[in-house]
């Protein structure tokens, strides 16, 4: 009896070819922005110069390791299930694809406005190069959580896709998180530390 609750618990924290590699992936671009991040030990000068930078890759860091936890726990999965079984309870549930296409309309513009926050505080020069293009992989992550926590019914189907044995949500996921690692390596090669 309680031998397969725990099995369906265990299954929603991870399973193999999900949340556990996604996390793992996760993880390794924030440690790569930690990298980043660090303060050069030998010119003083260069990291007055650079320290909105380095800000920007300590935000990135802490913005992937939360996003492991969520691909950890599965997150976008209980999301979506908690909020379809309140649908359901509260009986707003036929109502519940307008009310998802209002939430992507409300929500994706919102992104870009903080892609281009995040842009502006980023900065231009050699110093940003590199911040922007992992600015860029982690907003497409953030975005494809976000439309597959609204799992609005066309959004699903396309990011189900599956292309080379991967659905197109977990595709998208590991071309930002790869983003993310080489623009940290890029940094880090750079800045003489590889």
């Amino acid at each position: 009896m309680n031998s397969e609750l725990l099995l369906d618990d265990v299954s929603l924290l991870a399973d193999m070819d999900g949340g556990l590699v996604a996390a793992a992936v996760q993880v390794a671009a924030a440690l790569c922005c930690v990298a980043v991040a660090q303060p050069d030990p030998v010119n003083s000068a260069a990291r007055l110069q650079t320290s909105g930078v380095k800000t920007v890759w300590r935000v990135f860091a802490i913005a992937l390791m939360m996003q492991a936890m969520f691909s950890l726990l599965r997150g976008n999965l209980l999301l979506t299930d908690s909020l379809r079984e309140a649908a359901q309870v509260d009986g707003w549930y036929d109502y519940r694809r307008f009310l998802q296409f209002l939430l992507l309309i409300f929500i994706l513009p919102k992104i870009w406005r903080l892609y281009e926050f995040l842009k502006s505080r980023v900065g231009q020069g050699k110093d940003a190069v590199n911040a922007h293009l992992a600015l860029r992989g982690i907003s497409l992550q953030l975005g494809v959580t976000l439309l597959q926590v609204v799992s609005f019914h066309y959004t699903d189907l396309i990011l189900n896709l599956q292309l080379l044995g991967m659905s197109l949500a977990d595709l998208l996921s590991l071309f930002s998180m790869i983003m993310v690692v080489v623009a940290a390596i890029r940094d880090l090669v750079r800045l003489n530390r590889v």
